[in-house]
């Protein structure tokens, strides 16, 4: 389905050109030439990055990148529907209404929202997400405005609003795939062609993204409000699915030869973060794993380092700058490698191998031998994964010994999403990766591919030199914020399904191998991740809620390319380590996906991204050489590849602190 180019040897040579001759390396004048080849990389590297990951971005930021910059003037048209209606059905403004007022109003537009007339259910839509958006036209300041999007957004869900919008949703994609073919087939689908479709993912996105943070200031029916919609976030809603599998449905719509306008960008960004509050982030599945462990009566796993979630604090400046905790990470050994380690021992030393696997029996090994695999037995590490898989062998093999016991009905969230994925999951992903393929910045455009501009494109074309700039930035914000979305999806899918169980991982992860996923990931890595890191695709002066409290200069070509005051872009700092972990996830302990590294040759891919010094992202693609190495070590081919030129290790000593050395 997808192909792959990789690049040949480096233009420089570094550590990739075969030796000319036998004993060409052990001169003087070899060595310094292959130094001064080595140089260059080295020169390169961009500086250190201070970055620090964690499951999203701010709220400003998400919710900023929710709108494309195209869509800025219908913010005034949103002001101007929501203020009539106001004045209409409160007769005072927003702010100076009691909330009693304010819920009578919230019940008033989710009534209008079930009418026939289209133009009417617009307009309460609108007036809708004038709320969700924090009634700017009363607001002063950037602060205040989120404080009353938030509180409105929490006002909508006390209300039910929240399940009304989703079937609202569900109505409004099913109208737009009804559409006559004169509208699906225009030489060029542009926003007004889907402004239902983005005004409902606009308020159920923003709504989910202010739950998902608590606010600063909360009562005690708030914190009871929020978790209970958690809880049924991840529901059927009355006779739908839950909100993740109707955006799944979507994407598939998306990507079929149809290719309905939809909001391509909104839809992925709701699922991702509907998938992010059902489940959890990271630190919700890291305990989660912890738990499922001390169920199973396995040793705590232990983590090198642990991020600090942000709090929600009004002294927290806006940024990234949040603690972090070093911890040492412990020795791990699989059960498999002391076996494998006692039968070679054992085949050199006493000359026969035993057929069942014995690590207790070493009569006739030498003592530094047994020392060694005293110390590998205090390290060994039994995974959850390989306890499931023992458990579930044992059911097999012993049906009938084994005692019946009475399976609880119990609502997990990873179950409940996996169950309600399982009919279409093959489709799911190929949809996923078919809009990450489309996104990716080194993908040549090509007559049968999908359409993901189709809400980012204004009905008249720009005319000049600053606009036709200002859309190619916004066109290149809006893939990078896909990218974004789905790679941050998909690991969350596979780290929640592996802890819930290993064949729901195992069985994800075949269908994103069968997709084609390794290959697009280093076709992903196969530029230069250095400056996709650093590039700025934003102009701060447009971004909501920004330009609505400043006043926006004139746009210039200089104002345009102008950077900002940082060297890396969050977003694509924190895509390039979601495909890593994504990568190694699929490939670890898989000799058959691992052997596919090797043919499309990642180790000059992965060389070039260690360029980019951030020790997060360095580890992981490191993690992903070490798969490589043992690959090619059990079959013997590393000497022989590394000494013929045809591999070059993406290895470089690491400092402490996880950054590398030079020298």
């Amino acid at each position: 389905m997808m192909e792959v180019p990789v690049d040949g040897p480096e233009e420089d040579g570094s550590l990739g050109r075969p030796l000319r001759r036998a004993g060409a390396a052990a001169g003087t004048g070899s060595l310094k030439e292959m130094i001064k080849r080595q140089r260059p990389d080295s020169e390169n590297e961009s500086p250190d990055l201070n970055f620090v990951y964690a499951d999203a971005d701010t709220v400003e930021v998400e919710i900023s990148e929710l709108y494309s910059y195209t869509e800025n003037d219908e913010f005034h048209t949103n002001r101007t529907v929501g203020e009539e209606e106001i004045e209409a059905h409160m007769k005072c403004p927003w702010r100076d209404a009691t909330e009693n007022v304010q819920r009578h109003f919230v019940q008033l537009l989710l009534n209008r929202l079930e009418l026939a007339c289209t133009e009417k259910r617009i307009r309460a839509v609108r007036a809708m997400l004038y709320l969700v958006q924090g009634v700017f036209g009363e607001c002063t300041d950037e602060k205040e405005q989120q404080y009353v999007a938030q509180k409105n957004a929490y006002l909508i869900v006390s209300e039910g609003g929240f399940a009304q919008l989703v079937e609202l949703l569900v109505m409004e994609l099913g109208l737009a795939q009804s559409l006559d073919n004169s509208v699906t087939k225009k030489p060029a689908i542009t926003l007004s062609d889907n402004v239902n479709t983005r005004l409902c993912c606009s308020i159920l996105y923003s709504i989910v993204e202010y739950m998902r943070v608590p606010m600063a200031r909360v009562t005690e029916e708030e914190v009871e409000l929020r978790r209970q919609f958690i809880l049924e976030l991840g529901q059927p809603v009355n006779n739908n699915p839950c909100l993740a599998v109707i955006c799944f449905d979507s994407l598939v719509q998306f990507c079929s030869a149809v290719m309905p306008p939809f909001p391509i960008r909104k839809l992925v960004l709701l699922l991702w973060k509907t998938v992010l509050v059902s489940l959890g982030g990271l630190q919700a599945q890291a305990e989660r794993m912890q738990e499922s462990r001390g169920k199973a009566s396995l040793a705590k796993a232990q983590y090198p380092t642990e991020v600090v979630p942000p709090v929600p604090d009004e002294s927290m400046p806006i940024g990234h700058e949040m603690p972090v905790r070093n911890h040492p990470a412990g020795l791990k050994a699989r059960k498999g490698d002391v076996e494998a380690f006692v039968n070679q021992a054992r085949a050199k030393y006493v000359g026969f191998v035993m057929e069942q696997a014995d690590v207790t029996t070493l009569a006739g090994l030498p003592q530094p031998i047994k020392d060694s695999i005293s110390v590998m037995k205090q390290h060994v590490y039994q995974s959850l994964g390989e306890y499931q898989t023992e458990k579930e062998e044992r059911l097999v093999e012993n049906k009938l010994t084994q005692p019946i016991v009475e399976l609880e009905t119990v609502h997990e969230p990873t179950e409940d999403l996996y169950a309600a994925m399982l009919p279409h999951l093959p489709q799911y992903m190929i949809a996923l990766l078919k809009i990450l393929l489309a996104a990716a910045t080194t993908v040549k455009a090509k007559s049968d591919s999908i359409n993901i501009l189709v809400d980012i494109l204004p009905e008249e074309m720009p005319t000049t030199v600053v606009q036709s700039m200002k859309l190619g930035i916004d066109v290149n914000r809006h893939k990078e914020v896909i990218i974004k979305a789905t790679s941050s999806l998909l690991l969350l899918l596979l780290k929640h399904t592996k802890v819930n169980h290993i064949f729901q991982f195992e069985y994800l992860s075949q269908h994103l191998v069968f997709a084609n996923c390794i290959p697009l990931i280093l076709k992903f890595f196969n530029q230069n991740i250095s400056a996709f890191v650093s590039v700025k695709n934003s102009i701060n002066d447009l971004d909501f809620p920004r330009f609505l409290f400043t006043e926006v200069t004139e746009l210039t070509a200089e104002s345009l390319e102008a950077a900002g005051d940082k060297p890396f872009c969050w977003r694509n700092l924190f895509s390039c380590i979601n495909l890593l972990r994504i990568l190694q996830k699929l490939v670890k302990w898989k000799h058959s996906r691992t052997m596919m590294l090797v043919v499309f040759k990642s180790s000059p891919i992965l060389k070039r991204a260690m360029k980019v010094r951030h020790p997060m992202l360095q580890l992981y693609i490191l993690k992903v050489g070490c798969n490589t190495c043992n690959a090619l070590c059990a079959l013997n081919l590393l000497p022989t590849l590394l000494f013929c030129g045809l591999l070059t290790l993406p290895l470089s000593p690491v400092s402490e602190n996880g950054h590398s050395l030079k020298g």
